[in-house]
C-alpha cells in the first residue's frame, strides 16, 4: 500500500516510455510470475537457516524423504539416521522442500526481498527473465532504500528508453554491465555474483576508460 500511494500518480499518468510493472509475491514460490513478467519484482526471501523440525519429520515416510533429498536441485540435502541436514551455503532457497515438508520446515527468521530487474513475457526481442539486481535486501517502512532504487532506475530509464521500449528491453539494449555501470554506482550496488546469467565465453577484459591510467 506504501508503495502504490507513492507511485500512484506515474500509474495513472505515466511519464516513461512505456508500461511500468512493479510485483511483489510474498516468497520464493512467486505464484504471480514475478520473475518473468515484471519490471521490478520484490520476492520476499530469506537469509538463514531453514528451520527443521526432526521430531515431526519422522511423520513423513522414509522414500519419500529421500526423494525430496535426491530431487535437491544443488544436492544441499542429506539425509541419515533419521535426520535431515541441510548445507545452506549450497541452498538456493528454491522452496521445494518446504513444500514437501510444510510442516516440519520452514522459512528462517531473517526476512527480507530479493529484487530482480526487467523482466518481460513477450515483446521486441523475445520472453527473457528479470536479472538479479539485489540477492537481498532488508524491506522495512517506509522503505526508503525501496523507493530510492526505485526512482534511480526509472529516471536512468526515461533518459535513455525509447519509445514503446520496457525497461528491460533497454538494459538488454546496452547491456546490463554498462546499466550497472551507470544506474548502480549511483545507487550503491555493488556487482554480485548472483547477477551472471552464464560463465564468460570471452577472454578478454574490458576497462572502462577511467580505470586505465
Amino acid at each position: 500500500q506504501a508503495l502504490t500511494m507513492r507511485f500512484i500518480e506515474d500509474i495513472h499518468r505515466p511519464r516513461f516510455p512505456y508500461k511500468w510493472k512493479i510485483k511483489i509475491p510474498g516468497c520464493p514460490n512467486d505464484c504471480v510470475a514475478a520473475t518473468a513478467r515484471s519490471d521490478f519484482a520484490i520476492i520476499g526471501n530469506f537469509r538463514d537457516a531453514i528451520k527443521i523440525d526432526q521430531n515431526i519429520l519422522k511423520e513423513y515416510p522414509e522414500e519419500k524423504i529421500l526423494k525430496v533429498v535426491n530431487k535437491c536441485p544443488t544436492s544441499c540435502m542429506s539425509y541419515e539416521n533419521e535426520k535431515l541436514d541441510i548445507d545452506m551455503g549450497n541452498c538456493t532457497r528454491c522452496m521445494y522442500c518446504i513444500n514437501e515438508f510444510s510442516k516440519a520446515l520452514r522459512p528462517g527468521d531473517d526476512k527480507g526481498a530479493t529484487i530482480l530487474i526487467g523482466a518481460r513475457a513477450r515483446g521486441r526481442i523475445g520472453a527473457f527473465l528479470g536479472w538479479t539486481l539485489i540477492p537481498f535486501i532488508k524491506v522495512e517502512a517506509p522503505y526508503t532504500r525501496l523507493i530510492e532504487i526505485i526512482v534511480g532506475i526509472q529516471d536512468w530509464w526515461d533518459e535513455i528508453g525509447n519509445p514503446k521500449e520496457r525497461v528491460g528491453e533497454a538494459i538488454y539494449r546496452i547491456g546490463f554491465g554498462k546499466f550497472l555501470f551507470e544506474v548502480g554506482k549511483e545507487l550503491g550496488i555493488d556487482p554480485v555474483p548472483q547477477m551472471i546469467t552464464r560463465p564468460r565465453a570471452n577472454p578478454f577484459w574490458f576497462y572502462w576508460p577511467g580505470e586505465v591510467e
